[in-house]
């Protein structure tokens, strides 16, 4: 099963200030879970993976909730708040997901972000937390183990191989990045090593968070 669905109709309805929702696990280190409530929030988690730090990171080895007030101003994970806030997200609230012991230590993070700077700051904007969580939880916990969720994203990658949408990725990166198109797609291709995904899930999640790239005259 995937969580998308689920998570964003109950992210709409009980904390209404989040444009999108990410939720991620792991285990020794290692990103077991990666699940966005849309393109968004799919995309948000790539970032991470591939910065290999930031506030759902520290979520998971600390266990502690972090709030980033302003994208624009926040001072931690070197660039990735800048990429954030490229990509529209101003605020952001992560908070741990409180998993039953699975004698693997596995750990993940919730988190909820917003296109308005401050969206949840003070305990504002939060509106039905615990009840959010609580779903997500028994959501984790209902998935598929993981060589059921490996089958199910190669069924994902045969459905959707599509030259077209790698070729607008590889566009956009290089529009951002100023980069090559071989270097565009080392890019993309590390992103997807990096969460264990396949290339066009990655590839697709950015087109459709930030658009097709524009035509150049």
């Amino acid at each position: 099963m995937t969580l998308a669905p689920e998570v964003a109709d109950l992210a709409v309805r009980w904390v209404p200030a989040a444009c999108t929702v990410g939720i991620t696990a792991s285990r020794d280190g290692r990103i077991t879970l990666s699940e966005g409530a849309n393109p968004l929030g799919r995309w948000l988690n790539h970032l991470e993976a591939e910065f290999a730090q930031g506030p759902t990171c520290d979520v998971r080895n600390r266990g502690e909730t972090v709030v980033v007030a302003d994208t624009a101003t926040e001072p931690r994970w070197g660039q990735l708040p800048g990429e954030m806030r490229d990509a529209g997200v101003r605020s952001l609230l992560a908070v741990p997901v409180e998993l039953p012991p699975d004698g693997r230590g596995t750990r993940a993070a919730l988190a909820l972000y917003s296109d308005l700077p401050r969206a949840f700051e003070d305990g504002r904007g939060r509106g039905d937390l615990p009840a959010l969580l609580a779903a997500v939880r028994d959501a984790i916990t209902a998935t598929p183990t993981e060589p059921d969720r490996v089958a199910s994203v190669v069924d994902l990658q045969t459905a959707l191989v599509g030259r077209s949408v790698v070729g607008q990725a590889v566009g956009l990166v290089m529009g951002r990045r100023g980069c090559t198109a071989r270097e565009a797609r080392a890019h993309l291709r590390r992103l997807a090593a990096l969460e264990g995904i396949p290339l066009v899930r990655v590839a697709q999640d950015l087109v459709d968070s930030l658009g097709p790239p524009t035509a150049q005259p």
